[in-house]
């Protein structure tokens, strides 16, 4: 049995390395379709869901993000 050949304008990449242009949109189409926004933001927002006296109404807006990439590069 023979391999079935690939098409010319297929990619070969190796695991671990990545073309920056698919990267851009992958990670849009997570964000937008695939990420679980709304249970993240109800566990980053405890405790200011406007049941405790103390909850602000913009706690979200006032949080920060980070990622750390290899290399320790800090992206927010």
């Amino acid at each position: 049995m023979t391999k079935p050949e690939e098409e010319p304008s297929a990619k070969k990449m190796r695991v671990g390395t990545y073309d920056s242009e698919s990267v851009v949109d992958l990670m849009a189409t997570y964000y937008s379709k695939l990420f679980p926004f709304g249970i993240m933001s109800k566990w980053l927002s405890y405790g200011n869901d406007g049941k405790h006296p103390l909850s602000e109404d913009g706690f979200m807006r006032k949080r920060e993000f980070c990622y750390t990439l290899d290399g320790d590069i800090f992206c927010r």
